[in-house]
């Protein structure tokens, strides 16, 4: 692997944060720095597969079926913005099983996935022009942010068999770039519409070939603090151990302050 995975790192951070929805926020002119913290929760469904040790298993569930095959999730986003300059972290974990039959020569058997995932997206962002919409004081405005910065994943996957004929486990982490970019539209002092991508991945060191990230949100600010989010995410990763997209509705709510 690329960088070794151990058990403090991972403890350290899902405790400090867990992953996703990206917002622009209101955009402000505003001096000094400003946070918005995000958790929010991702309806995930998968297209894909998995491999273990040459052993390929099927990661198709629907949303329904990631939500029964959910053992444990936690998903968080935070930012921190100083006039054009942003920080940006945004981490997701679960852990799932699923079961499925596989037919053999000697009769089917009984298939047990366990895949534990850990994404942490860690960078910056710089918001070039605010575009203001009809008159220039008032709320509507378009905000275009670029964005930069690494994911670091970790996954392990187990493959078992009823009967002991079948028992395989592997586990892997990486670290990829990613550049990106953002744009919002804050269409009155209650709702914006946000729409964000990134590429990453290029096939550097032992990650993914290529990763795509595009989530588009709706953000309805129901007081000074708080705005609650609907939003949807397709994440695709091309790589050796996983071939996936994930993709699914994301709800969630942001604390500014």
């Amino acid at each position: 692997t690329l960088f070794p995975y151990t058990t403090l790192f991972r403890s350290t951070i899902i405790s400090v944060l867990m992953l996703i929805i990206p917002l622009v926020g209101s955009a402000e002119e505003s001096e000094g720095w400003t946070f918005r913290f995000s958790p929010y929760g991702w309806l995930m469904a998968v297209s894909g597969d998995m491999t273990v040790n040459g052993i390929t298993a099927d990661m198709d569930s629907t949303i329904s079926e990631g939500l029964e095959n959910m053992r444990i999730a936690g998903m968080g986003r935070f930012e921190a913005w100083n006039g054009d300059w942003g920080l940006t972290l945004d981490g997701l974990y679960s852990d799932s099983k699923a079961d499925e039959s596989l037919d053999t020569a000697a009769g089917p058997i009984k298939i047990t996935t366990w895949s534990e995932l850990l994404i942490v997206e860690f960078g910056g962002g710089y918001r070039p022009v605010i575009i203001p919409l009809g008159e220039e004081t008032g709320p509507a405005v378009i905000v275009f942010d670029l964005l930069a910065g690494g994911r670091y994943a970790y996954n392990k996957n187990e493959i078992k068999g009823s009967g002991g004929r079948l028992d395989i486990s592997g586990s892997g982490d990486w670290v990829t770039p990613y550049l990106g970019g953002r744009v919002g539209i804050r269409a009155s002092e209650m709702w914006s519409f946000i729409l964000r991508g990134d590429i990453g991945g290029f096939g550097l060191g032992d990650g993914p070939h290529f990763i795509w990230n595009i989530i588009g949100s709706i953000d309805l600010r129901v007081s000074r603090l708080i705005s609650l989010d609907l939003a949807y995410r397709s994440l695709d990763i091309n790589g050796s151990t996983v071939d996936a997209r994930y993709y699914g509705p994301v709800l969630g709510a942001t604390f500014h302050f």
